[in-house]
């Protein structure tokens, strides 16, 4: 089986005009808005999610086709990753016969009525999320994705996010995110740290390179995160993959035009890669249990089931089963 992943619309007809009219203004915005070098990705969308469809697929010997060129070379099997433009021409395409199955997601639209529900057409077979909490808050607000959603995680680069023998483990890294809303203050759990001895490191998300975050694992024994909501975390998955645990701060509900609703700080969160804490005080418990030699095996368990190889295979497999309706 092909799948082409798509994240823009194929330069034909009209799109040529308005692909071309889009690339102009990014590129103008770009050198308006100077951009971190370690910001600029060849994957278009969702860089970190592209990329690993794309680059796990190639590893796990899958074929694939990166954002077609022309007509011709559009599979019958299409999955929309992001873009809002290449949806609609891929339900037109799909109209009009080009295509035999069209999966969209997970990173086309925050709300599923957003777009005007777009995320549900019927031409859509197949509405891919980050995780079953974003599956289930879809169905439960746009009804019509009843039977057409499923999760998929994108997977992390083993190789890359690696653990390095000659770092020596000399830390405890507080990572921050704050852009998703307001998060605890972390400089009470920095002074408990510091307090019992520990060397501290604070990264904020958007500040660092993914070198610089990788050496900052390899040289850390722990990871405590402090994020409002993620939809998948692929940032404790990359902790993990380096093989350091994580203790994140449990945040149960947040907010998206206005709306409180339920979400999750680590969809995949396992007994093998960490746990969650509420305040100060369920923190010191959780540090204690760690010290006392608390059994986690995160490397392992992303070797297992989140890798850029494992969730290719997933989604192919996913795909595979349109195929046999």
């Amino acid at each position: 089986m092909e799948i082409s992943v798509v994240t823009d619309p194929v330069l034909t007809g009209r799109e040529v005009i308005l692909e071309r009219t889009r690339a102009g203004l990014r590129n103008i915005r770009n050198r308006i808005i100077s951009r971190p070098s370690y910001l600029v990705s060849p994957y278009r969308g969702h860089a970190s999610v592209t990329r690993s469809l794309v680059e796990g697929a190639a590893k796990a010997g899958l074929c694939v086709r990166y954002n077609p060129r022309s007509l011709e070379g559009v599979s019958d099997v299409v999955v929309v990753l992001s873009g809002i433009p290449a949806l609609k021409q891929m339900i037109r395409l799909k109209r009009k016969g080009f295509i035999k199955h069209l999966i969209a997601g997970p990173n086309l639209v925050v709300y599923p009525t957003d777009n005007g529900g777009i995320i549900a057409s019927p031409e859509i077979d197949l509405c891919i999320t980050p995780s079953e909490g974003i599956c289930s808050l879809y169905v439960q607000k746009n009804h019509r994705l009843a039977g057409r959603c499923v999760p998929w995680a994108a997977g992390v680069d083993e190789e890359y996010w690696s653990p390095s023998a000659g770092d020596r483990r000399d830390r405890i890294l507080i990572y921050a995110k704050r852009n998703k809303g307001p998060i605890i203050d972390i400089e009470v759990f920095k002074r408990y740290l510091l307090a019992k001895g520990y060397k501290v490191v604070v990264i904020e998300y958007g500040k660092y390179s993914a070198s610089e975050f990788r050496n900052e694992l390899r040289r850390a024994k722990l990871m405590v995160g402090f994020s409002r909501h993620e939809s998948q975390g692929i940032a404790w998955a990359e902790a993990w993959s380096v093989n350091v645990p994580t203790i994140l701060w449990e945040s149960r509900f947040a907010r998206y035009r206005g709306e409180r609703m339920y979400g999750e700080v680590a969809p995949y969160l396992t007994e093998d890669t960490g746990v969650h804490f509420r305040d100060l005080s369920d923190f010191s418990i959780k540090i204690e249990k760690w010290e006392a030699g608390q059994g986690f095996r995160p490397r392992e368990w992303v070797l297992e089931n989140m890798t850029d190889v494992v969730c290719a295979r997933r989604l192919f497999e996913i795909a595979s089963k349109l195929g046999s309706n």
